[in-house]
C-alpha cells in the first residue's frame, strides 16, 4: 500500500466516482496530482483535466473545491481557508467568511454544477 500512495510509478489512485443525472464526474490522483475526469452523458463528451486548469468562476481564487459529494444536480464541493488565496478572491461573501474564520478552521462547502 505504501507503494501505491507513495511511489514513482504513474499509477491512479484514490478513485472516487460520483454520478450526476447528466454526468459522471471522477477525481483522481497520479502521483501527487488531482486530476477530474466529467462524461456528459447526452451528448456523450468527455473532459480530463488537472484541477489547476479548472476555470474558477466561484470566486474561490483561483482554488477548485474537491468534490466529496452529490446532491441533485449539484456537486458539492470543500475548499479549506487555507488553500484559498485571499488575494484572487472577487466574492465579497467568501472574503468576509475568510476574515471570520482562521485558516485551520473547519473546510468551506460549496455547492457547483460542472457545464
Amino acid at each position: 500500500m505504501k507503494e501505491v500512495l507513495t511511489g514513482e510509478n504513474d499509477w491512479i489512485r484514490l478513485l472516487y466516482v460520483y454520478e450526476l443525472e447528466e454526468q459522471l464526474v471522477v477525481k483522481y490522483y497520479i502521483k501527487r496530482e488531482f486530476y477530474l475526469s466529467v462524461w456528459h452523458k447526452k451528448i456523450d463528451k468527455t473532459m480530463n483535466v488537472k484541477s489547476e486548469n479548472i476555470v474558477d468562476d466561484l470566486g474561490m481564487g483561483g482554488r477548485f473545491p474537491l468534490p466529496v459529494a452529490i446532491h441533485q444536480d449539484k456537486i458539492i464541493g470543500a475548499i479549506y481557508p487555507f488553500d484559498v488565496d485571499r488575494e484572487k478572491v472577487t466574492d465579497k461573501r467568501l472574503i468576509d467568511l475568510l476574515d471570520n474564520n482562521p485558516e485551520d478552521s473547519n473546510p468551506i462547502l460549496v455547492f457547483y454544477r460542472l457545464n
